[in-house]
């Protein structure tokens, strides 16, 4: 198989609509990363870095969203809002 791009999010929304699609999206890498995190730590006594890692950066963009649905709601504008998800294969090691 090949690099494939398939469109997860990809159009105009309102303000409104475009909190609820991304916070959705967000918080669930987020509770991905979240129960990765308690795996590990039940599993083997210690914290996921690479999870812990995500988390705190998903967060950072959760902010960053705010501040720019914020904006555009302040300016009465839609946002065009896009997002690709790229598949490829690599090799196990």
């Amino acid at each position: 198989m090949t690099k494939q791009d398939l469109k997860l999010i990809d159009g105009v929304y309102t303000p409104n609509e475009a909190i609820e699609i991304l916070m959705n999206v967000y918080n669930r890498k987020i509770e991905f990363h979240e129960l990765k995190n308690f795996s590990s730590e039940v599993c083997s006594g210690n914290t996921d870095t690479v999870a812990a890692k995500r988390i705190a950066e998903l967060k950072e963009d959760i902010e960053t969203i705010k501040t720019k649905i914020k904006e555009a709601q302040e300016l009465n504008k839609k946002l065009i809002i896009k997002s690709i998800v790229e598949i490829q294969f690599i090799e196990n090691n």
